[in-house]
């Protein structure tokens, strides 16, 4: 029987090879119709402008490093499984850039440190986020979804405005904190970095505890139901079980204690795919039934600018520049569903080709997608999820 990470890559073949999501290249094709296509030609591009030496520097970032002092491991658990658990928000993007002049990571890792400075206030135990309030999520994110001003036409009177999409960023903020304070009191367990610590302990390896993750918690459980040739099928992403594992490994490795084995998937979000589509690694076709031109064409570019983006890899490498992010298109859960699960597949083609791991790949192009030019490309985004 299939693991649950091999269902993950499983599910995305699938997807990709079915009449609907078919590839396009010289390997096998199946089907007259496309709503994603993987180039092989695009992948052998793409690996040649990767430089070695960047590569094994930037692979293994996937922006984790908090300048905080534990007093215990458990401690340590705790707040990276929380920053995994709640590392979602791209739709939100342009909102919190409007409130607080940072994306949706930087400022979910902003709010992780606020709880952790708050933790004398019980906020990190099971109880705590259980009961976390509204209030709470919104004087820690520093973010007021509420605007008053001057009523225009009554001196004296406060007019109250609800911001709804920086509201409804909050609201998915807080109940993903009480979700996971509710199940570990249903377990009897104090803190989420015990329930860790325990679980990563009794796994046999790391599909154990993703299984064990993406059962237990609603909010680990980022499955799709798609049809593929009139059958429907449930594709498997499994985004923040895969990346929990890769950064609970992390910590207790250097705690010099066991790790779940593992050997994974890419952590499916909207910076791979987006950029892959850019690299066109990915492409959708003109005839899609699923993607209309406007998508289509926010990641189409002339042959001229897809080979300045190749060469600028190369350069890309070399530098650590900030430039200013263009929102992309919002895309349905299905849409996003197809993209993400075609850069899963993509991926672990690139890594079959390769010395270097699924991982390594999703966090050098992670990593490189912060820089220069490609900071400024669009990405696809998705609002309501807390998956990715």
């Amino acid at each position: 029987m299939a693991t649950a990470i091999d269902q993950v890559r499983e599910s995305a073949q699938r997807v990709v090879e079915s009449g609907a999501i078919k590839v396009c290249t010289y390997c096998y094709t199946r089907g007259s119709s496309s709503d994603s296509q993987i180039s092989d030609e695009a992948i052998s591009t793409l690996l040649t402008a990767i430089n070695p030496s960047t590569f094994t520097k930037l692979s293994n970032n996937h922006g984790y490093n908090l300048p905080l002092k534990y007093s215990s491991i458990e401690e340590e658990l705790c707040i990276v499984g929380l920053l995994t658990a709640l590392n979602y928000g791209s739709g939100y993007r342009s909102i919190l850039h409007k409130h607080t002049k940072m994306g949706a990571f930087d400022n979910i890792k902003r709010f992780i440190l606020a709880l952790f400075l708050s933790k004398d206030s019980g906020f990190l135990t099971a109880d705590g986020l259980a009961n976390f309030t509204l209030d709470h999520t919104i004087e820690l994110m520093n973010i007021n979804p509420f605007n008053e001003h001057p009523h225009p036409t009554l001196p004296g009177v406060v007019v109250g405005e609800k911001d709804e999409m920086a509201f409804e960023f909050i609201t998915l903020v807080m109940s993903t904190l009480n979700e996971i304070g509710s199940t570990l009191q249903q377990l009897g367990v104090d803190c989420f970095g015990s329930y860790l610590k325990h679980t990563f302990s009794k796994a046999n390896d790391a599909n154990d505890v993703v299984m064990e993750l993406v059962t237990r918690f609603d909010c680990f459980r980022d499955e799709y139901v798609v049809s593929i040739d009139d059958k429907p099928i449930t594709v498997k992403l499994y985004k923040k079980a895969l990346l929990m594992v890769e950064v609970v490994n992390t910590v207790l490795k250097k705690h010099s204690l066991t790790l779940a084995p593992a050997k994974l998937p890419i952590f499916a979000d909207n910076v791979i795919p987006s950029m892959l589509l850019h690299w066109n690694v990915i492409e959708i076709p003109e005839n899609s039934e699923i993607f209309g031109a406007e998508v289509r064409h926010a990641f189409s570019h002339t042959t001229e600018k897809y080979e300045e983006m190749v060469d600028g890899l190369r350069e890309e490498q070399k530098k650590d520049l900030l430039g200013e992010k263009v929102a992309g298109p919002a895309l349905t859960p299905l849409q996003a569903c197809i993209l993400r699960s075609s850069a899963v597949e993509a991926i672990r083609r690139m890594s079959v080709r390769s010395t270097a791991t699924e991982v390594e790949y999703d966090g050098f192009i992670w990593s490189v997608s912060k820089q220069g030019q490609y900071r400024s490309l669009v990405r696809f985004s998705e609002i309501r999820t807390v998956y990715y």
